[in-house]
């Protein structure tokens, strides 16, 4: 008479459970293969689920980063990562004009607008048109863009005057003592021997007028 079967031992059930666990993963991961690479995670999540654990797919981990709400949510644009700094609110942006010819600067400071805070330096030069970042902290943003050859004092007025034998145009008024007269060239073939003394004696002292072309006309009678 056979004695009857007891219970597997604890170490039986065990390795029972490990084999059955790695049939199934080799059958989910041949499902995955053939259904795409996509699919497996859910499928593993699936397995994991029915013994008790709760995981998430790749796909849940990603959205909000644990952060409360999705990136660039309220239609702000998302801070690209790897920076490490982005614009802050409340910070100052200044924008500076510069111009080649004359190489004055025109700055401006004002609060960051509302559409700047939370981009980092890369996503801020990607929004702006002809801006260049020339500076970049949180707090202080500088940009600079050309503005043209001539600021609005040096492009409205010539003045021309002798330095010495050589009469020279300059760009700016003699008459603002504020603007610093920038040097254009030399007018050639007018020398103090040819001039009358009342004429040699305004191109001495400095003669200011609005454009290059009214110079041009002022010195076309004054020679023979």
């Amino acid at each position: 008479m056979r004695r009857p079967r007891g219970r597997p031992s604890f170490a039986r059930r065990l390795v029972g459970g490990v084999v059955f666990l790695v049939v199934l993963s080799l059958a989910l991961a041949g499902a995955g293969r053939l259904l795409g690479r996509s699919t497996l995670p859910e499928l593993y999540a699936a397995l994991w689920h029915l013994l008790g654990l709760r995981v998430e797919t790749p796909g849940q981990l990603e959205v909000g980063q644990g952060q409360g709400e999705p990136g660039g949510q309220g239609g702000r644009p998302a801070p690209v990562p790897g920076s490490g700094q982005v614009v802050t609110a409340g910070a100052s942006v200044v924008w500076t004009e510069h111009y080649e010819a004359c190489k004055c600067r025109r700055p401006e400071m004002r609060p960051a607008e509302a559409w700047m805070v939370g981009l980092d330096q890369t996503a801020l030069a990607r929004e702006l048109d002809d801006w260049t970042v020339a500076r970049f902290t949180p707090e202080l943003v500088e940009l600079t863009r050309a503005a043209g050859p001539w600021c609005e004092k040096h492009g409205s007025a010539r003045t021309v005057r002798f330095e010495g034998d050589e009469l020279m145009l300059y760009a700016g008024s003699l008459d603002d003592p504020t603007i610093e007269l920038v040097p254009i060239g030399p007018i050639p073939r007018i020398t103090r021997e040819r001039l009358d003394p009342i004429t040699l004696e305004i191109l001495t002292r400095g003669l200011v007028l609005k454009s290059e072309d009214d110079v041009y006309r002022y010195l076309e009678g004054i020679v023979d």
